[in-house]
């Protein structure tokens, strides 16, 4: 998911400009922390880490 929503607006946002670099960064930024999500809850589900913080 996290990689079609950083393919999806890459082509959406194009330009240099300073607004387009922060939407850039803040896909980017969504993509790595649903991969981390995704990694950890499968840890979770399949009994590799503890739920609780």
């Amino acid at each position: 998911m996290a990689s079609i929503a950083v393919q999806m607006a890459e082509s959406a946002i194009v330009g240099r400009d300073d607004k387009h670099e922060r939407a850039m960064f803040a896909v980017f930024q969504v993509a790595i922390m649903l991969k981390k999500l995704n990694a950890d809850y499968q840890a979770a589900r399949h009994g590799e880490r503890d739920i609780e913080p």
